[in-house]
């Protein structure tokens, strides 16, 4: 059975929403998350379009 937070947390990922940035591919990942400034690393968290977390921001064109 499906609820409906159900399928808004399936479109709410790091593809859709707007601190998401593409990159080349490099290792397993498929962008960087721009959500904060790096601070222990010299570059911004590497993340899977799939992946999500609780400060999804809709991207243009990707409204919720």
């Amino acid at each position: 059975m499906v609820h409906d937070n159900d399928s808004v947390a399936h479109t709410e990922t790091c593809e859709t929403c707007r601190f998401f940035r593409s990159q080349v591919r490099l290792a397993d990942y498929d962008g960087a998350c721009l959500r904060y400034p790096p601070k222990q690393f010299p570059r911004y968290p590497e993340v899977l379009t799939t992946d999500f977390c609780g400060e999804h921001q809709a991207a243009y064109g990707h409204g919720v």
